[in-house]
């Protein structure tokens, strides 16, 4: 008796495993899309500090306005626009160093590039910069999809 139920188990749990509460292994798919950054920096030129910004660029006039703002080089990119597109992340004027923002990965799902995001912040007992900061970065994606943002906050342990 106890081995025919302890079979049953067994075909039940692997029953229930293989078409259970799973979802349709294509529907919402995600592939990790192409990303590289194209210029970062602490500060932009264009003073004074705004707040926190997240612009897209489709086309290379509107790209090189924005980088003119930024780049102390007068840094171009040259961007293949029918592939690719660039986005600005600029977090605002912060009252010290010591912040930062990272694009972890960007997803390209049916019907869009989501981007991921993470912001850093000094803790407690961070030895910072005592000047202000306004970190940005442009970065250029593999994708002609609308971008989405998904966005976390860290916040660094120091001493």
């Amino acid at each position: 008796m106890m081995k025919s139920i302890t079979q049953c188990c067994a075909v039940c749990l692997l029953a229930f495993s293989q078409y259970g509460c799973w979802s349709n292994s294509d529907a919402g798919t995600s592939v990790l899309a192409t990303f590289d950054t194209v210029a970062s920096g602490r500060q932009s030129l264009i003073g004074p500090y705004g707040n926190k910004t997240l612009e897209v660029y489709r086309d290379q006039a509107a790209l090189d306005a924005a980088l003119t703002n930024y780049t102390h080089t007068g840094l171009t990119v040259d961007v293949n626009f029918a592939t690719d597109q660039v986005f600005l992340v600029d977090m605002g004027q912060r009252n010290s160093g010591g912040y930062s923002v990272d694009t972890l990965k960007v997803e390209e799902t049916e019907d869009a590039a989501v981007v991921t995001l993470q912001y850093s912040t000094p803790g407690s007992g961070c030895i910072v910069d005592a000047a202000l900061s306004s970190p940005y970065v442009f970065v250029r994606v593999t994708s002609r999809k609308e971008i989405l943002f998904s966005e976390s906050l860290v916040v660094q342990a120091c001493g």
